[in-house]
């Protein structure tokens, strides 16, 4: 029997042949990793990332897409969301599940005022909206870098959500366009079974994303104010605590969990260790969840903007403490 002969492709035949350089890409060419900026800039303090991919899921009328739109009203407008602040930006929300009408009620319910930075691409124009492989959304993402949500997952999927390869080659869209610097949050429902209870479809879904939320009812929703709850089932970037909402016709309220920001929780580990070097200070806030490169990135704010004092240690260390009132 003859071997199984692997076609070789032609580029990388010449190399084994022994020319040092074909084509336009070598490795050799690549930047070194350390010569980027690797801080997490977060679009909503805590929650909401720049530069990576986040997953709301809920069962279908919990509440996701008003959600998500009231969370692009606040980006849109430099608002809190759900207590949190934000950093504002343009928003594109890319909506394939909802008519107009309700589109508008619900801009209109949440008193989210008329912006040219909130663009919504529905149904209803012409044409049609489309996934993140998009050229237009592409453009978008490299002029603004603002918030892009997409509602939902399944409605652009052009495949099966439930197969690993064609979801892991749909969710690399997202990925994309995360790389160029925008905040991606994808809406996708609930399963029925155990194993799916926070996701629908392939395991991949998960495996995909940097940040993921189910949003679920609490309690009685018969009368009143609807309580929902915000658990976060996968942390990539930095821990999240669940957070409890009050849903009612104008907008969502934090009732529950009030997450600080990390700058409060630096602040917080300083004022109880005072003196302590850099190091120590960026160890104590990683044990309360503030992310190390976040921690460091604020102990030099502080040092810029006035509110940290820093003196001489041993061994050539800084020494960090608040700004006093004698300072």
């Amino acid at each position: 029997m003859r071997p199984k002969v692997t076609a070789i492709h032609p580029e990388a035949e010449a190399l084994l042949q022994g020319n040092e350089r074909v084509g336009s890409f070598s490795l050799d060419s690549l930047p070194s990793v350390w010569t980027f900026n690797a801080y997490t800039e977060w679009l909503v303090e805590g929650l909401i990332p720049s530069g990576a991919l986040t997953l709301i899921t809920g069962d279908s009328g919990v509440g996701k897409s008003t959600l998500a739109l009231a969370l692009a009203g606040a980006v849109t407008h430099g608002q809190r969301f759900l207590d949190h602040p934000t950093i504002e930006k343009p928003a594109l929300y890319v909506d394939g599940e909802n008519p107009l009408s309700v589109c508008r009620e619900r801009l209109d319910r949440l008193g989210i005022e008329q912006t040219a930075a909130l663009t919504v691409w529905g149904g209803w124009n012409d044409p049609s909206p489309e996934g993140p492989h998009n050229l237009s959304v592409i453009e978008w993402a490299r002029k603004y870098r603002g918030l892009i949500v997409y509602d939902s997952l399944i409605q652009f999927h052009p495949g099966s959500e439930q197969d690993a390869s064609e979801t892991r080659r749909y969710l690399k869209h997202f990925r994309n366009l995360a790389h160029i610097g925008a905040a991606l949050v994808v809406l996708a429902n609930t399963g029925k079974g155990e194993n799916s209870k926070h996701y629908r479809g392939s395991s991949d879904i998960k495996a995909a994303v940097d940040q993921a939320f189910c949003l679920e009812s609490v309690g009685d929703t018969s009368e009143g104010p609807r309580t929902l709850r915000l658990t976060p089932f996968k942390c990539r970037i930095v821990p999240v605590e669940p957070l409890r909402i009050e849903f009612h016709e104008s907008g969502f309220r934090l009732i529950e969990g009030k997450s600080k920001t990390n700058r409060e929780m630096v602040e917080q580990v300083i004022a109880a260790n005072p003196n302590r070097t850099g190091k120590k200070i960026v160890s104590l806030a990683r044990a309360v969840g503030v992310a190390k490169n976040r921690a460091e990135a604020l102990l030099i704010e502080g040092t810029r903007e006035g509110w940290l004092i820093v003196t001489p240690g041993p061994h050539n260390s800084h020494l960090y403490r608040l700004r006093g009132p004698d300072d």
